[in-house]
C-alpha cells in the first residue's frame, strides 16, 4: 500500500504540491504573529502571503527529495534482485555447458582421451606427437585432432623408430616414421579442461582406460 503511495506521489507532482499547500497553511497556523513584524511588508496579509509561499516551498522541496531517496533505495532493491536473478541464470547455463563438455568427453575413444589427459599431464607443455606410422586405422582419430577450436598443430620432424602396435591380430612390429604432427591444446580449451578437473575432479563422468601413447 505504501509503495503504491509513493509511486503516485513520484509521479503525480501535482499530489505533492498540494500537499505542501495543506502543510503550510497548518504550520502559519501556529507560527507566532512576531514572525510576520519582521518581514519587509508593511501590510502583514503580504507578509503572511510571503511566510505561506515559501514554507510551501521548502515542504514541497523536502517531499521531493524524500521521495528521490525512496526511488533510489528501491531500484537499489531491484538491481540487487535482479542481479542475483541473472548470477543464478547465469551460473545454472555454465553448469548446463560444463555438463555438455564432460558428456563430450565421455564420448570420446580411449585414445582420445588419452590425449587430452597427457597434455593436461605435463601442463600443455610437452606436445603430443602423432607419428605417420602405417598402419590405416590411427587415421580414425584426425577428426579429433584436427578440431581447430581444440587443438594447435605443426609439423614434428624426428628420427625413424621400431616400435610394437596392438592391432586386430596381436602385437606386431612396425618401423615408425620419425616424421609426423605434434599437437598442444589451445589455451581456452585447456583452461577449460582444468576447471573441469578443479571443479568435478575428471574431465568426464566415468572413470577412462588411460592408454600408453607411445611418447618419447
Amino acid at each position: 500500500m505504501l509503495e503504491k503511495l509513493f509511486d503516485l506521489l513520484r509521479e503525480k507532482n501535482w499530489i505533492v504540491l498540494l500537499i505542501s499547500m495543506v502543510s503550510s497553511f497548518f504550520i502559519n497556523t501556529q507560527l507566532d504573529n512576531s514572525i510576520y513584524e519582521k518581514l519587509p511588508f508593511q501590510d502583514k496579509n503580504y507578509n503572511v502571503i510571503a511566510v505561506y509561499i515559501v514554507i510551501t516551498l521548502i515542504v514541497f522541496l523536502f517531499l521531493c527529495s524524500i521521495l528521490a531517496i525512496i526511488n533510489k533505495i528501491k531500484s537499489a532493491i531491484k538491481n540487487s534482485q535482479d542481479n542475483e536473478y541473472y548470477n543464478n541464470l547465469k551460473q545454472m547455463e555454465n553448469e548446463q555447458t560444463i555438463e555438455k563438455f564432460r558428456d563430450y568427453h565421455d564420448s570420446l575413444t580411449d585414445k582420445e582421451y588419452s590425449i587430452l589427459m597427457y597434455l593436461l599431464k605435463n601442463n600443455n607443455q610437452k606436445p603430443y606427437i602423432e607419428y605417420g606410422t602405417h598402419v590405416s586405422y590411427d587415421d580414425l582419430y584426425n577428426n579429433f585432432l584436427n578440431d581447430t577450436n581444440k587443438f594447435s598443430k605443426s609439423k614434428y620432424h624426428g628420427n625413424d623408430k621400431e616400435i610394437w602396435i596392438d592391432t586386430p591380430h596381436g602385437k606386431e612390429k612396425y618401423y615408425r616414421t620419425g616424421n609426423g604432427t605434434q599437437y598442444l591444446l589451445k589455451d581456452e580449451y585447456y583452461q577449460l579442461l582444468k576447471y573441469l578437473i578443479e571443479k568435478k575432479g575428471s574431465i568426464g563422468h566415468f572413470k577412462r582406460n588411460i592408454i600408453d601413447l607411445e611418447q618419447d
